[in-house]
């Protein structure tokens, strides 16, 4: 490690004492604030992936502009697993640019660069944050993602001195509990499932945070919800979802294979009641299948608890957190069958196993 410069110490050292003056319920931007201090960022993200692929990414914009915000929601998921594989192995500190990650025809073929420079944003960067275990049995990865001014760039000195602050950083994200799931009961289980789509909304319907699900599930059921595909598809489909759902009202959708449904509602975080920093509206979207399993379930090759829990994920619906409540175990246990049961079955999610039994 090179030797800091009298500068640079100073920069870090202002830096760290900013981050460590972000209280508990302070807005996000006040990370990126003190972190502009050691590089010239603008704007950015805060991203965690809690699975082995970008199913499980959940992300929560910081001053990004609302195409920016959809472009990055709307990436194909193959294209973020390969955006972001740098980033799962490297150590906490580790600063990746777009352009040591993203090159040839893959930096051609991103709509979310071709936003980013439209908006007026020049390079770009992961940031790798923590890894931790999480209740399921996976690591959790957190990655800050920046942006920078148009003709910027992000230099040798800019990664050394974020790297420095990387605990300041982990810190600070804690504190804020950011993405909001971290702490909150109501998203939690989200989270570690991935089996509901939600997106949180500022009071001006800018995109908050959200998960890869909801995108998904967005992209599966436009076509029942009347909303053209393009470029703003699912902004378009955030709208219609806040009128169908306003007053409480649930909305549901059928997909037109008829095989799956949809059901959408809304909800009000209020700051006072909640650990965000703003007020913000929680749409959840969750999947169902259309009909009943259509033949008995074949659970030969599970032990007697997993398919005890089997019926209860595939005839009943139940969340893993219900099933452990019903159970009286943990929820890291009943996670640890469900990843066995899947395994077993060969598929990866809770669709793909009651698919087996329609």
């Amino acid at each position: 490690m090179s030797v800091l410069t009298g500068s640079e110490r100073r920069r870090i050292d202002t830096a760290a004492r900013a981050l460590r003056r972000v209280p508990a319920q302070g807005s996000p931007e006040a990370v990126l604030d003190a972190l502009a201090r050691c590089a010239p960022i603008v704007c950015g993200s805060v991203g965690t992936m809690s699975g082995r692929e970008s199913n499980s990414i959940v992300s929560h914009f910081i001053r990004l502009p609302p195409e920016v915000s959809e472009g990055w929601v709307t990436t194909p998921r193959a294209h973020l697993t390969r955006m972001l594989s740098s980033l799962v192995p490297a150590s906490p500190g580790t600063l990746i640019s777009d352009t040591e990650a993203i090159t040839g025809h893959f930096r051609e073929e991103l709509v979310l660069l071709q936003r980013l420079r439209a908006a007026g944003l020049g390079e770009g960067a992961g940031y790798k944050v923590s890894a931790r275990p999480t209740e399921a049995g996976t690591r959790a990865h957190r990655f800050m993602t920046f942006a920078l001014d148009d003709g910027q760039t992000f230099t040798r000195e800019h990664h050394h001195l974020l790297a420095q602050l990387q605990p300041a950083v982990h810190a600070a994200l804690d504190r804020l509990c950011v993405p909001l799931v971290a702490s909150q009961s109501i998203l939690a289980q989200i989270v570690e499932e991935q089996t509901i789509g939600f997106m949180c909304l500022s009071k001006n319907r800018a995109i908050v945070e959200t998960n890869e699900r909801f995108h998904e599930l967005v992209m599966r059921f436009s076509h029942a919800a009347s909303v053209e595909g393009g470029r703003r598809v699912l902004l378009q489909f955030v709208e219609r979802i806040l009128d169908e759902t306003r007053g409480q009202r649930v909305w549901c959708l059928q997909h037109k294979d008829g095989a799956a449904q949809v059901k959408i509602s809304t909800h009000h975080l209020a700051k006072e009641s909640h650990l965000v920093g703003e007020d913000v509206q929680l749409v959840m979207m969750q999947e169902f299948s259309a009909h009943p399993p259509a033949r008995p379930l074949d659970l030969a090759g599970l032990t007697g608890r997993e398919q005890e829990i089997a019926r209860l994920l595939i005839e009943k619906g139940l969340s893993c957190k219900q099933i452990a409540d019903h159970l009286a175990v943990s929820p890291r246990t009943v996670g640890k069958h469900v990843e066995n049961i899947y395994r077993k079955r060969n598929v990866h999610s809770r669709p793909e196993l009651v698919a087996l039994f329609r």
